[in-house]
């Protein structure tokens, strides 16, 4: 087990001695340590699940220029059996509220996927690779598609090859973009106490995270 770190040194004002300790800390649950850190992750998460969300958008309207297919009325149906359930009126125009609710759904559900992969790959969070992004795009394709099928709005056994990769090939896009995003902007797991010993034996301590990178 690595000890803690600790350096001293004598800041401008006299009086004063100021020492960092770092303890390190390992696992998922490292980022519950403090709340500057756990912060850090949710803000991380937030940011990953946004780049993950315009790559899943951008891949699909690419596809759809290419092959001139439909947009999927699937996000809008869900968003109306949404608001029915909640009986919501959509009034007149209800059908483009629906697709607007749906797209916001989307994106609401890309960020949540975002903070949830944050909090189980940790502060940390690892080198981005080929499998934690088809791992993560498959739990946002889970996501998406889990709870619409559960509603008998769809059923993916029906899809056909076509189906299936016109909705993988996007989240997957997601999930590499949305890891790669989330390693791009990785915290050391370290926690830092910064300890500042006033010459009237007054002391101010504060947590934060050693390094941010990108």
């Amino acid at each position: 087990m690595v000890g803690n770190k600790r350096r001293r040194f004598e800041p401008a004002w006299p009086g004063t001695r100021v020492t960092i300790t770092e303890r390190p800390i390992r696992g998922p649950a490292a980022q519950f340590s403090n709340p500057v850190l756990d912060l850090l992750v949710r803000t991380r998460g937030v940011t990953a699940g946004a780049v993950g969300t315009l790559a899943l958008e951008s891949v699909t309207y690419v596809d759809m220029v290419l092959t001139g297919r439909p947009e999927s009325e699937l996000p809008a149906e869900a968003a109306g059996r949404l608001a029915g359930s909640f009986g919501v009126d959509l009034g007149e125009s209800a059908a483009n509220r629906r697709r607007a609710l749906g797209a916001l759904l989307g994106f609401a559900n890309g960020v949540a996927v975002g903070v949830g992969y944050a909090f189980v790959a940790g502060p940390d969070g690892g080198q981005p690779s080929f499998r934690r992004g088809l791992g993560l795009g498959l739990a946002a394709m889970a996501a998406s598609a889990g709870p619409a099928a559960v509603s008998s709005l769809t059923d993916p056994r029906r899809w056909g090859w076509r189906g299936w990769l016109e909705d993988l090939v996007p989240h997957l896009a997601y999930g590499l973009a949305a890891t790669r995003a989330y390693a791009a902007l990785r915290c050391d797991a370290e926690r830092t106490s910064l300890r500042i010993r006033r010459g009237d034996g007054g002391r101010v301590r504060r947590w934060g995270c050693l390094a941010l990178r990108s």
